[in-house]
């Protein structure tokens, strides 16, 4: 599945003749000049992906997180009361694609993993519009669901292709770059976020501190996985180097939930490699509690909170949402209307919408169907992971189950699964351990 799809002089004509018609077009239509720039750069993607499969699908691993925020804020109006901001652009864009190549090479479909829960999860989510609260909300959450799906699908299969797998693992990486140096500019300029008595906490290029710490998260058990596997000398000191750095940036996202998913992350893998990994993990930890006044302010509400403590908050988010839930409880309200539920029942002005749970998130918006789906969808990863790792020279298999372990725990006070980036990350390292395991009857569906 490596080999592309039409040949360099097919791509080459292609690309001028795109061009030129976009150029036209723009010219004759009078139309702004940002949606003949993205059509280009639209085409550009089209001809790449088509070319080479892997290559197209770095490139949208890349483009993905360094888009996230700014991509929710530019929109381009399709009709006077319909508008679509970059990202579902890209969203739909990259569907296309990848549903379009996975229909040409449809007989490698019975080999992709999981795909029965996702697919019962999509198919869920699309019953749901016939009576969602938002036609036009769903819609968009179903093109989310299944861009996820055949992203995970499509990684598996040109990861089944063994040179593949380490460059896929490699724009993983890469696609950290651009978030990364946002981040440390936002420390030059000191322009982070300001929440809950702090100032500066970082958030790269995604719209909250909690969704990039997330993102952090895949890339430091990557580099850790990395680490443990190198054995060049300058290799492995500058990806110790990045760790450090990557290491840096999750502590100043300030974010509770993700350091504790980081030990819960060091902790799972320190039961199953070394126990050293945990002696370790406790003593940085005390050395940047002994340090870091903001380390410590952030850390006492959870053994002193006050009266407007987040944890608090979340917590009577949570019985809001439960509420929420029990006025629809086996269909839910639609997929993707959690926001819309909560402004519908207390306000516009009632504050932040979210649940900050992904389990109930899933529940409000699916109902019991859609809530048993998912957890079966994740135990079925977690009981996978388990398997695998017990296996001779399995360790990427342990360190994927710490981190999918760790995020299902952050997810829980988090909107993680509604990150897109996130979500692209994670899914892709998985179909890379999976590929590996492709001629095994023990494969999920």
């Amino acid at each position: 599945m490596h080999q592309g799809i039409i040949s360099p002089r097919t791509a080459g004509w292609a690309l001028l003749v795109g061009f030129g018609f976009i150029l036209i077009l723009n010219i004759l239509l009078i139309k702004p000049f940002l949606i003949g720039i993205l059509l280009a750069i639209g085409w550009l993607l089209t001809i790449i992906f088509l070319f080479s499969p892997l290559w197209g699908t770095g490139v949208f691993l890349i483009i993905r997180p360094a888009i996230d925020n700014w991509g929710e804020k530019i929109q381009l109006a399709v009709t006077d009361n319909f508008f679509l901001n970059l990202n579902a652009l890209f969203g739909i864009l990259t569907t296309f694609l990848f549903v379009w190549l996975i229909f040409h090479q449809r007989s490698y479909w019975k080999k992709i993993p999981l795909r029965k829960s996702w697919l019962a999860l999509i198919f869920v989510a699309i019953i749901s519009l016939f009576y969602s609260l938002d036609y036009g909300t769903t819609l968009r959450e179903i093109i989310r669901l299944i861009n996820i799906f055949f992203l995970f699908a499509i990684v598996f299969l040109l990861a089944s292709e063994e040179k593949n797998s380490s460059s896929l693992i490699n724009f993983v990486l890469l696609s950290a770059v651009i978030p990364f140096l946002v981040a440390f500019w936002q420390i030059i300029t000191q322009t982070g976020l300001g929440t809950f008595g702090l100032e500066g906490r970082l958030f790269g290029t995604f719209s909250h501190p909690n969704i990039f710490a997330g993102f952090i998260l895949i890339i430091l058990a990557i580099l850790w996985f990395k680490i443990s596997q190198e054995k060049k000398i300058n290799t492995k000191l500058k990806l110790i180097l990045f760790f450090i750095l990557t290491n840096f940036l999750l502590i100043e996202t300030f974010s509770r939930g993700a350091w504790l998913a980081f030990f819960i992350f060091a902790f799972t893998l320190g039961f199953f490699r070394s126990p050293k990994i945990i002696l370790w993990s406790l003593l940085v930890f005390l050395i940047i509690f002994s340090f870091s006044e903001e380390f410590r302010f952030r850390l006492q509400d959870f053994y002193n909170p006050s009266s407007t403590s987040s944890i608090y908050w979340r917590l009577e988010q949570w019985k809001r949402g439960l509420a929420s839930w029990e006025k629809h409880p086996f269909l839910g309200w639609g997929a993707g209307t959690e926001t819309l539920v909560f402004e519908k029942q207390y306000g516009f002005y009632a504050g932040n919408p979210y649940t900050h749970n992904d389990f109930l998130r899933i529940g409000i918006e699916n109902g019991l169907l859609g809530f048993f789906i998912y957890v079966f969808l994740i135990s079925q990863v977690l009981l996978y992971l388990v398997k695998e790792k017990n296996k001779k020279n399995q360790t990427e298999f342990t360190f994927a189950l710490a981190i999918f372990f760790a995020l299902t725990t952050f997810s829980l006070s988090s909107n993680l699964f509604r990150a897109t980036a996130i979500q692209w990350a994670l899914w892709s390292f998985l179909a890379i351990l999976f590929s590996k395991t492709k001629h095994r009857k023990t494969i999920l569906v």
